[in-house]
Formats: C-alpha cells, structure tokens, sequence
C-alpha cells in the first residue's frame, strides 16, 4: 500500500486512514505488554511436533496476540472476534480497546472505532498513537478543527514524534493555513532527514499554496537524492505544468510512469498533461491504459469519454459513458456527459432521456433544467420547454442567459407577452449590454409597440455607435414604422460604417428608388465623365452618392427600373468627343465606365480609372 501525499487524494477513504496510522512509525497493533505471557499464536514450542495446533487461548492477553496475528494477514473479522473477547475478559485492558478500533476503523466502521479509542483514552490517557488515529478519522471525515485538536494532543505527548508532525502539517494544508504547515513540515524533516516522503509531502503543500517555485526546488532536491522516487517526479510535473512548461512536464510523468508501470493513477495524470497540451491521440492512450489497469474505477473511464468527445469520436464517447452509467448509476455528471454526446450525434430522444434521469438525481440543478428545455425546444415540444427554463428561470432568478432563452421559446410559442417580459429581465439585468437591449427592441417590435422598440434601439446605439449592422436594423424598424428620413439616415450611417453592406445597400437603394430619386441612387462617381481632381480640402461634391463598387447590390435591384436604350446623352456628357462616343455607342455602350458585357456579373472593368473622379448629376432619358 502507498501511502499518499497532500495534493494526490484517494479514491477510498479506508486506505488513506491506515496509511495515516503506518505513519506512526511504530506497528499499528498494541501488544499485551505482560512479562512471562504465554507464545503467541502460531509459534512452535519447543519439543512439541511441528503439525501440533496451538493451544486455544484463554486468557486476555492470549486473545490479544490471536487477534495480532489475524490482523497481520488482514483477517479484520476473525481479529475483531479475539479483541472483543480480550476486552469482555479484561474490560480495563486499553490495548483491546485500542486494537478493536483499529480492526473497526478496517473495515470502516468509524464510529465504532472513535468509541474504543475514546476508551482506551479514558483507560490510558497517556496511551500514544490514539489521538493520531483519532485525527486520521476526523480528518477523513471532513472534521479538519477535531483533527487539529488531536494531532496537537499527540504531539503533548509525543514532541519527537515525525508522524505526527507530518499529520498536523497534512491537516493544515487541508484548511489551508500553509505558514502553520510549513513549520510543521520542516520540524518534521529536522527530526527525521532522511524521510523523502515528508519532503514530498511538504513539496506538495508549498503547490497547493501556489509557491510553485518552492516546490519545484523540494521536489528537485528529493530526485538529486533519489532519481527513482516516482511520488517525486509526478508532483514535479505538476509543478511543471503550473508554470507553463508542459512539455517538461509530460516528460517528468513519463519518468514516473516508467518507474511504476503498474500505477493507474500515473498513467491518468499523463493523459490529464497530454489533453492540456492538445494531444488528444496520445492522451486517449494513458487514459485508456489507466482503464485497463483499474476497469472498475470509473473515473478513468469518464476522462477517457472526455477526451474522446473532444476528439470528435462520439461514438467512441458514448460507449464508455454509457459503461459509467452502468458503473455509477447515481452519478448525474456522467448522464450530462452522455446527453451532450447523444445531442453530437443529433439524437435528440436519448439526449431528453439522459438529461431526465441527471434531473432525477439533481432536481434543483438549473442548469439541467436549461439544457433539457432546450432540447424539448429543439425536438418542438414547445410546451413542456417552457415549463423545463421557467423552471430554471425559478431556481435562478438572476441569470440573465436563462431569461434570454426562455424569451425564445415564448417568441416560438407565439406569446408576444411572455417574449416581451423575458427581454425585460435580461435588461434589468444587464443594464450595459446593448445586445441585451437590442433583444428587447425586437421583442417590442414583434408586439408593434414602436415608441418603446425605437427607444431601446436608440439605448443600445448609445452603447455600440460603430455598429453597421444595428444601425441597419434600427432603420428597418424605423422605416416599418413610417419614420422614412429617419430610416434613410440610418441606413447612409451603416454604408459609411461598412461600404460593403450588401442588405443596407439594397434598402437604401429601394428607398431612393421608390422616391424616383435615381440622381442618389445611381452612383457616378466613376462614371465616364470630366476627369477632375479633388483639391485638398475641397468638400466633394458627390459625398451623398454611393460609389460603384458599394453600390453594386443596389444596381442589380433596380436594373428592371431603368431599361433604357440610351442612358447617358451626347448633349449632356461633359466628356471629350472620344470619350463621348464610347459611353453613347449603343453597339458597346458604357454605364459609369463598365462595359455592358460585365454589367450584370459584377466583374470590374479590364482599364480601371488611374485618377479619383468628381462628377455631376448625369441626365437620364427614358425609351
């Protein structure tokens, strides 16, 4: 059995205490203590054939060294039995008492054990080792102030003793006082040099404190010692890792794992580094050794569903979380992880059924009440989705992600109410979030309550000026609600902000188009006329049109409008004679500079303008 430091907790709580008993440093049952006692059980007396049994015992110091021997060979039962006739013989015999408790603490009977070693105290209040196994029990117990209590007890009577230290200073890093800790550490380490395990130990607390550069020297000087102390290098990879140095890290557990090759825990800590580092292929290996080692510990096999997941092998994923549902069939995590793989694979049925049972065993975990609403939303159960996020709306009240999806699921319902005041408690919530006003804005909308819709639009460009995109949606509802100069402003306002907004370009132009004012909504700016240089400083005469390129959306859109055989009279082109002639020829006629071969296609033309021009309005005529 290993005996574990802070920082690597065990599964099981009944080898963590007899690990915390060894430490002791002297052996975990009492003797008899009596001179001229009768040979233990088992020995050959002298002359007597080697196959002749033993006598039975019958006195209490003979039970007592009965149920010595049974204990050596973890016989827990048959040693409980012996004990308990020493102390029904002998009720004042406190090493009975004393090794009762540790035969009950084996077999995890707690309570029974603290009773004989509060008698073997009363017995014997100087009795040493009780009030450590006594802080062992309170320690795993979660009683961390109880387990202080004692150890402090043990130590007034035994101030030489390592163990103790160490078990104080163990307690200590739990409750987190790592000063105190400390000390009790380097005390321990004064009065035993020797022992690599304290200073592992002590190396362990000074990570969990976040001194990871003191830990690292402690776990360095305990390998310049002992090169093949696995407990070391594990705890200097995590160290390691702590600090940003992953690869280092990884190669410090490998170490470890080649020293103890049989060791799943070293092997999950591997693969643990291994996924930080995006190695998902290598990880999915350790993982799946750690499994092959221990195929009950079902811990493995979760992370080893993780990793999978994450790999995108959700078949491989729902296969051995579904073993770990098998295995822990109360453990809720598991049927979460299931349901979120299920959903991967689109099957929305065992997605609802496993988010159900994880519901079962936590009914007042909101979160599962939103991931199970929203699958019901997803499948159309609209009703029963309503019902699963109010509930979770219920359970919490201030998360304002939880409001917003239940104001979904009303806007699909078709309850304009329900959408509405949802919005209002995301707003109330997240007063700064423009996306969260922006949510109320349409939700008033879909209810045709204008003033207040426009109102939060305005909020939330208050907050996100810059946006193209909500000022685009603010100029739809303004242009729904009849407020077109508005509208139009807004709209200029996104194309300025974006010049290549296709949906803002195309409603500006419809707008423009519908005012029959074609001088704004076709653009000329590199259209085939004077070619004029813009001074600096000058302001550009132009500065309301649209440039070609942006505004190309809005050509195709209102092409049908402007089917003419002649766009640009000869008359009216202010352009040199050549250039005049090549935009009037119907044979190859030219619109602001492209050919009418690449016209509808949108391709740019083959001689591009070399100079920025400045153009006045250009007459239309219709045929």
């Amino acid at each position: 059995m290993k005996c574990l430091a802070p920082g690597r907790p065990d599964p099981k709580t009944f080898p963590l205490l007899l690990c915390a008993l060894l430490l002791a440093g002297s052996w975990l049952f009492a003797s008899g203590g009596r001179s001229g006692s009768a040979p233990q059980a088992g020995s050959a007396v002298a002359g007597s054939p080697a196959t002749q049994q033993p006598p039975a015992p019958v006195t209490a110091e003979e039970f007592l060294k009965q149920g010595n021997e049974f204990a050596r060979v973890h016989k827990w039962k048959e040693a409980e039995e012996s004990y308990l006739k020493a102390s029904s013989l002998r009720p004042d015999y406190p090493q009975a008492h004393y090794n009762l408790g540790n035969a009950y603490l084996a077999e995890q009977q707690t309570a029974d054990a603290v009773r004989e070693y509060r008698e073997a105290l009363r017995l014997k209040p100087d009795f040493p080792g009780v009030h450590m196994n006594l802080g062992a029990v309170e320690e795993s117990q979660g009683h961390l102030k109880e387990a202080i209590a004692e150890y402090h007890a043990e130590l007034r009577l035994q101030p030489s003793n390592p163990a103790a230290h160490v078990g104080l200073a163990n307690v200590l890093t739990a409750n987190r006082q790592f000063k105190e800790a400390a000390g009790e550490y380097r005390t321990a380490i004064e009065l035993d040099p020797g022992n690599r395990q304290i200073r592992v130990a002590f190396a362990n607390s000074l990570l969990q404190s976040g001194d990871v550069a003191a830990a690292s020297a402690e776990y360095q000087q305990v390998l310049a010692q002992a090169p093949d102390d696995p407990e070391a290098h594990s705890g200097l990879a995590t160290a390691l890792a702590q600090a940003g140095r992953f690869d280092q890290g990884v190669a410090e557990l490998r170490a470890a794992v080649r020293l103890r090759p049989d060791d799943p825990d070293l092997y999950l800590s591997l693969g643990n580094s291994l996924q930080a580092t995006g190695d998902l292929i290598h990880a999915i290996e350790e993982y799946r050794r750690a499994v092959e080692l221990r195929p009950e510990q079902a811990d493995y096999r979760y992370a080893l569903a993780m990793a999978l997941r994450e790999a995108g092998d959700y078949g491989g994923a729902i296969t051995e979380l579904r073993r770990v549902t098998r295995q822990q069939p109360g453990n809720a995590n598991a049927h979460t992880a299931l349901a979120a793989a299920y959903l991967s694979v689109s099957d929305h049925p065992a997605a609802e059924a496993e988010y159900r049972e994880a519901l079962r065993l936590k009914p007042q975990d909101p979160a599962l009440h939103e991931n199970l609403g929203l699958v019901l939303r997803k499948t159309g159960d609209l009703p029963d989705a309503v019902r699963e996020l109010q509930r979770a709306v219920d359970l919490a009240k201030d998360n304002a992600d939880y409001h917003r999806n239940l104001a979904e699921t009303y806007q699909s319902a078709g309850d304009l109410a329900g959408f509405v005041q949802e919005y209002r408690e995301e707003v109330r919530l997240r007063p700064g979030d423009p996306d969260a006003h922006l949510h109320l804005a349409n939700a008033y909308q879909a209810a045709s309550e204008w003033d207040n819709s426009l109102g939060e639009y305005r909020v939330a460009l208050g907050m996100r000026p810059d946006s193209p995109e909500l000022h685009y949606t603010y100029a739809m509802a303004l242009k729904a609600s009849g407020h077109t100069h508005e509208a139009e402003a807004e709209l200029n306002r996104a194309v300025q902000l974006r010049a290549d907004y296709p949906e803002a370009l195309v409603a500006l132009g419809d707008m423009l188009v519908a005012d029959k004012n074609y001088e704004l909504a076709i653009p000329t700016s590199p259209a085939p006329c004077a070619r004029q240089e813009t001074r600096p400083g000058q302001p550009a005469r132009a500065s309301r049109r649209l440039s070609s390129t942006r505004a190309l959306p809005v050509i195709k859109s209102i092409w049908a409008t402007l089917s003419t055989t002649r766009v640009i009279t000869r008359a009216r082109c202010r352009l040199s004679e050549p250039a005049c002639r090549a935009a009037t020829t119907p044979r190859r006629r030219r619109i602001w500079g492209w050919p009418s071969s690449n016209w509808l296609t949108g391709r740019a033309p083959r001689r591009p303008f070399g100079k920025r021009l400045r153009c006045a309005p250009i007459g239309l005529t219709r045929t």
